[in-house]
């Protein structure tokens, strides 16, 4: 059963939604988990910045990969699995990812009507986001459980 906050935070949402034709609240939800943020009265900024919090989360994954600290045996594993053409596809969507962040603060720094247009177009660019994550993400998984990779104790140590 749903709670009552939750069905005012739905009461709220749908209102926006309409004014602004934004996606539907349980798709959006279930993407980027925008009921754990709202307050009264922000809707639009809360989706906004939920939205911004979850891009921030994938891009961090990728950076043990891109950008591998010699110091760091995760990121030393990590980056063993990926060769020079998946680095680049990586890369890429890096880019990708922290653009949108991006424009998702500066919409923040504006008005309602960036916020929505930043909310519209990182919705329109998810699936495709969404999808070149979850390779990233499998193919790192993979390389979790199947890796043997070694590392000279005495170099990893100090």
């Amino acid at each position: 059963m749903e709670s009552e906050d939750l069905k005012k935070i739905r009461k709220e949402y749908e209102k926006i939604r309409r004014k602004h034709l934004l996606p539907n609240f349980d798709k959006i939800d279930q993407e980027f988990e925008i009921r754990r943020t709202f307050s009264d009265g922000f809707i639009v900024s809360e989706t906004r910045r939920a939205a911004i919090n979850k891009l921030q989360d994938y891009i961090q994954l990728l950076d043990p990969v891109l950008n591998p600290h010699p110091g760091s045996l995760h990121s030393m594993i990590e980056a063993d699995g990926f060769d020079e053409e998946d680095k680049k596809k990586l890369f890429d969507l890096y880019k990708k990812l922290g653009f949108l962040i991006h424009q998702g603060i500066l919409a923040g720094l504006k008005n309602e009507k960036d916020q929505v247009t930043f909310i519209k177009d990182c919705w329109k660019k998810w699936p495709t986001l969404k999808k070149d994550i979850t390779e990233f993400v499998t193919k790192a998984a993979i390389q979790w459980s199947t890796n043997d990779f070694k590392i000279d104790e005495a170099e990893y140590m100090g």
